[in-house]
C-alpha cells in the first residue's frame, strides 16, 4: 500500500475552458496548481509504481469546519452539531476524485484505467489536505 499526504485546501478537478479567440481548450491554472501538488507529494515518496494489473484508490478529503460551527469556548455549536457530516463543502468528490486520478496518471501506475475500485469520501478535520491511499488488487 502506498500512502500520500497532499496538505492544503482540496480542490477538484476544473471543467476544460474553451478560447474562443484560438479555438483551443486549456486547463485552469488552479488545476494546474492541484495536479502539480499531487504530483510533488508522489515524487517525494520515492516510490515505484504499482505493479501492473488491477489496483484500487481510496481518497479522503479532508475540510475545515466553518468558525460557525464553534462556541467561543471552542465547543460545537448547535450548527456544527448538526453538521455531523460536511456535505454542504467543496469540492464535489466526483472532481476531486478526478483530480487525483490524472495526477498520478503515469505515475503511481501506467494508466488509470487499471483502478478498478475507488473509494472517495469527504471529511471533518484539523488540517485540509488529501489523504490518499492506493495498491494493486492480488487475484488468486
Amino acid at each position: 500500500m502506498i500512502e500520500l499526504w497532499v496538505p492544503g485546501k482540496p480542490r477538484g478537478k476544473d471543467r476544460p475552458r474553451f478560447n474562443t479567440r484560438t479555438g483551443r481548450t486549456f486547463t485552469t491554472p488552479e488545476t494546474r496548481q492541484a495536479e502539480a501538488a499531487i504530483v510533488a507529494a508522489w515524487e517525494s515518496l520515492d516510490s515505484d509504481s504499482i505493479p501492473d494489473g488491477a489496483a484500487w484508490l481510496e481518497l479522503n478529503i479532508i475540510v475545515e469546519r466553518p468558525i460557525s460551527h464553534y462556541r467561543k469556548n471552542g465547543e460545537l455549536s448547535a450548527e456544527g452539531l448538526r453538521n455531523e457530516f460536511p456535505h454542504k463543502q467543496k469540492p464535489d468528490v466526483d472532481n476531486c476524485l478526478k483530480l487525483v486520478m490524472d495526477a498520478l496518471n503515469g505515475r503511481a501506475y501506467t494508466d488509470d484505467v487499471r483502478v478498478i475500485r475507488a473509494t472517495v469520501q469527504r471529511s471533518w478535520g484539523s488540517e485540509q489536505g488529501l489523504l490518499i491511499r492506493l495498491g494493486p488488487i492480488y487475484s488468486g
